[in-house]
């Protein structure tokens, strides 16, 4: 028998051995005085005990003890005084029992009026568990190395009006017990209450026919029907059980905001001995689904001897699980061996099948303190993984098989992942791990590396929407999450096609939260990003710039700049630095340069540091600082550029040969694009050599607008795809989200010269904008002819308008609208300064004297 039991009972049969502590303090003439007794049964149980007399002592292999008036106090907490209480008790000990092999024998046992009050409150310790008790027994952890006995063995038991309370924050039970165990209509049982708001009503019954026992039970508790026969041939020797046992009742699941009744029914029967007990057949079922056991379930004391067969199967698992979605029928099937030889319990010989899937395994569990050395092996395969994944992810673009294994091992408190590989049509992850769980959360440490050959379809299956090309990828490095929540990716190295780049980050929650992160690419190809070539758009599509009517209210009140507001109060939540270096950054086979960037966000600003880049074909620099406000943010943004073909790049040509020099100074603030737009202040100034311009990338920028003015401009344009540019110039000043096109801007491509000016209203998003164009020489008479001279964009950006030679527009060939600043087309300055120049692009710095001052203050005069 159990150590731990025979002690339990020990502590339950204290009364006998106070009978016998009494049979010392007799031999000091203190029978008659049970303080002494009281003292010391307190002392033992940490309760106060009271006796109220000793009736009867009798010493011998038999020994006979008789108290009366008996109590045990609850804890101080507790809401009744008495734990238990016991109007008188006869006990008929075998006194050899307690050291010998096998149950303490009772002889027979006596109890009248017993009163017992169980109690079991949340964040307490239940009633009935002693300080001594709790204290002797915690650390006892052994089995029994012998077979499955009864604690305690009784011959005969005699109960009369004897009642047991037990309540917890859930149940409310009401027990009372009388008769006797031999003879009669043995011991019944009749418990009654409420557990979890149903009623419990449960009948008992025990007893001797001739040397077996039999009991009964059934009733209902907690909405389960329970029903137990079981009988045992030799209760002392603990052979011949039969037990059959029978529970039904339904489980609640929740499924969303909604719940739904489970029926749930369980069958054992189990027979044999303490040595060798058998599971007949143990069934689990629900509705059409149902899990089997049977076999020897052996020496339940040393966990020897078992050689259990399971064996599951479900037509479909939605039935019984929550699943996240699923409109495809989830049918499995399972079997599984169970082994014990004392010291290893073997689930061995896993094999399961759900649909086109397989699931192979085994499970050795080390049946010691803390299941230290426990492993874990599985491997997975299936030919759909879109069948396997569509619970989960709603858009699974394609099909393919999958393989996936797994081995681990319990290292208390670790969880050793020692492999886990799967592979995923063309994809690949490996990954090694050590989970601890020592702090209030798991921490996690290891290497993972992922591979395959697309990489936009691989986000794109697990639903992520991403600009990333279809290329191969490799992710490789190691990372650590510790139970505080802390991030650390280290010895980073990501591969996209050609691109590659190595580095660290380190996250650590917070307030702020810290940000650190260092990474280096030898190579980031941004061919990707570049625009996609333009589509041609159909003829029912294309608007009518050439509407003569006003605008009418509703026309003027569109809006085209977003009001959505934009949150920048995620900046005062981190705090660190970020940097970036490309040795190559490629955005075409001819533009390559070196690009480094240092962001860092300190006392709520995040401002950058290092924003350069340099190159053959372009280098500058940039400075960005965002200052969170109460609403929105206020922005500062500097560019100093050399040979940047940003057009070229905006427009999607596939040659961007021409390079322009840009400088520009920047300030805003605001909660949204159209606020942001409307404060902002600065000056932008270009200037740069000749190229060609994609007409149909200008009007994937611009929209066919941008074809509408050319050919408004030059109607033969519609004849070449391609706008030859010899030079462009220019200078803007923005003033209170109003920008101004003055002293204007300057373009000479290989048949005219065109000039702009005029403003554009970034708080109305009124257009007025005015283009001058002359003919070059030597384009021949009739493409001379065929060049408008002057054209305005009116309206606003939702109703652009395209006007030729309109009235109020032009009024001689040297006279345009006013702009609000000085400007190269108003005036006759397009005759006097860039006209009659051999370069106009240098005759607008160098002829207009408000652009060369702004430029001198400003910018300093561009090289």
């Amino acid at each position: 028998m159990s150590q731990l039991w025979k002690r339990i009972i020990l502590g339950f049969l204290m009364l006998v051995f106070l009978a016998v502590a009494a049979v010392l303090y007799l031999a000091n003439h203190y029978l008659n005085d049970t303080s002494k007794l009281e003292s010391l049964a307190s002392g033992q149980l940490g309760r106060t005990v009271k006796i109220g007399a000793i009736d009867e002592i009798g010493l011998g292999s038999e020994t006979t003890v008789q108290l009366r008036d008996i109590s045990i106090a609850n804890p101080v907490w507790a809401s009744g005084t008495q734990l238990l209480s016991i109007e008188s008790v006869r006990v008929h000990l075998d006194l050899s029992s307690l050291w010998a092999d096998g149950p303490v024998v009772i002889r027979d046992l006596e109890i009248d009026g017993l009163r017992a009050e169980l109690l079991a409150p949340e964040g307490r310790e239940p009633s009935w568990v002693f300080d001594a008790a709790s204290s002797s027994t915690a650390q006892i952890t052994e089995r029994d190395a012998g077979p499955v006995r009864l604690p305690v063995y009784f011959e005969q038991v005699h109960l009369s009006d004897s009642r047991v309370h037990y309540r917890d924050p859930v149940r409310d039970f009401k027990a009372t017990l009388a008769g006797q165990l031999e003879g009669g209509d043995g011991i019944r049982l009749q418990l009654d209450g409420v557990a979890a708001g149903r009623p419990v009503d449960i009948s008992g019954h025990t007893g001797r026919d001739g040397k077996a026992a039999n009991l009964t039970v059934t009733g209902h508790v907690e909405g389960w029907a329970i029903d137990v026969n079981a009988t045992l041939a030799d209760p002392f020797a603990f052979t011949g059980l039969d037990l059959a046992l029978q529970v039904t009742g339904d489980i609640e699941m929740a499924e969303g905001q909604a719940s739904r009744a489970l029926p749930l029914s369980v069958k054992l029967r189990v027979t044999g001995d303490g040595e060798k007990l058998v599971l007949k057949s143990g069934t689990l079922q629900s509705g059409a689904s149902q899990i089997e056991a049977w076999g020897a379930l052996g020496n339940l004391n040393t966990l020897d001897g078992m050689a259990l067969s399971l064996s599951a199967f479900s037509p479909d698992l939605r039935e019984l699980l929550p699943l996240p979605r699923s409109d495809i029928p989830a049918p499995l099937s399972l079997t599984a061996k169970l082994a014990t030889d004392g010291s290893q319990l073997l689930i061995k010989d896993i094999a399961g099948k759900a649909r086109n899937d397989r699931l192979r395994g085994d499970l050795l569990l080390e049946l010691k303190e803390d299941f230290r050395g426990s492993r874990l092996t599985l491997d997975a395969s299936g030919e759909s993984i879109a069948e396997l994944l569509e619970p989960w992810f709603p858009q699974i673009p394609a099909d393919t098989h999958y393989d996936m294994d797994i081995a681990a091992r319990w290292d208390a408190p670790m969880l050793q992942v020692e492999a886990l590989n799967i592979k995923a049509g063309e994809s690949k992850l490996a990954s090694s791990a050590e989970i601890g769980f020592e702090g209030q959360s798991p921490s996690v440490r290891g290497r993972l590396k992922a591979s395959g050959k697309r990489a936009h379809y691989l986000l794109r299956s697990l639903g992520l929407e991403s600009p990333l090309p279809d290329d191969s990828f490799m992710l490789d490095g190691n990372f650590y999450l510790a139970s505080s929540g802390e991030l650390q990716l280290s010895d980073l190295d990501v591969q996209l096609g050609v691109s590659e780049m190595q580095g660290d980050v380190y996250i650590v929650p917070g307030v702020p939260v810290k940000l650190r992160a260092k990474l280096v690419a030898p190579k980031l190809d941004l061919r990707f990003l570049r625009a996609a070539p333009p589509a041609a758009a159909s003829a029912d599509k294309q608007r009518n710039y050439r509407d003569g009517e006003a605008l009418t209210n509703k026309q003027l009140a569109d809006q085209m700049i977003p009001e959505n507001p934009i949150d920048f109060s995620w900046i005062g939540d981190y705090e660190g630095e970020v940097s970036l270096r490309a040795d190559q950054l490629i955005y075409s086979e001819d533009m390559i340069s070196q690009f480094e960037l240092v962001a860092a966000i300190k006392e709520g600003v995040l401002a950058t540091d290092i924003f350069e880049w340099a190159g053959d074909f372009s280098q500058g620099s940039a400075e960005l600082k965002v200052r969170p406000l109460s609403r929105g943010a206020a922005i500062d943004f500097q560019l100093n550029s050399q040979r940047l073909p940003l057009l070229w790049l905006a427009t999607g040509n596939a040659n961007p040969v021409g390079k322009i020099d840009y400088k520009a100074e920047l300030t805003t603030q605001g909660d949204t694009v159209a606020a942001l737009a409307a404060a902002s202040n600065g000056h932008i100034v270009l200037k740069g050599s000749g190229g060609r311009f994609d007409n149909a990338g200008m009007n994937l920028f611009f929209g066919d607008l941008f074809g509408e003015i050319l050919s408004s401009i030059d109607p033969t344009s519609k004849q070449t795809p391609y706008t030859e540019v010899e030079c462009q110039a220019g200078i803007i000043a923005i003033r209170d989200g109003v920008v101004q096109i003055s002293p204007g801007l300057v373009v000479r491509t290989d048949k005219m010269d065109i000039g702009l000016g005029g403003s554009i209203d970034l708080n109305t998003e009124r257009l007025d904008v005015v283009f001058n164009t002359r003919a070059r020489k030597g384009v021949g008479i009739s493409a001379s002819k065929a060049v408008t001279p002057f054209v305005k964009l009116g309206g606003n950006f939702s109703h652009p308008r395209v006007g030729v030679n309109a009235k109020g527009v032009v009024v001689s060939g040297g006279m345009a609208v006013a702009t609000g600043g000085i400007s190269i087309v108003a005036e006759g300055m397009w005759d006097r300064w860039v006209a009659t120049a051999g370069n106009p692009c240098e005759a607008l710095f160098e002829q207009t004297e408000g652009g060369a001052e702004e430029l001198r203050n400003i910018f300093r005069r561009p090289g």
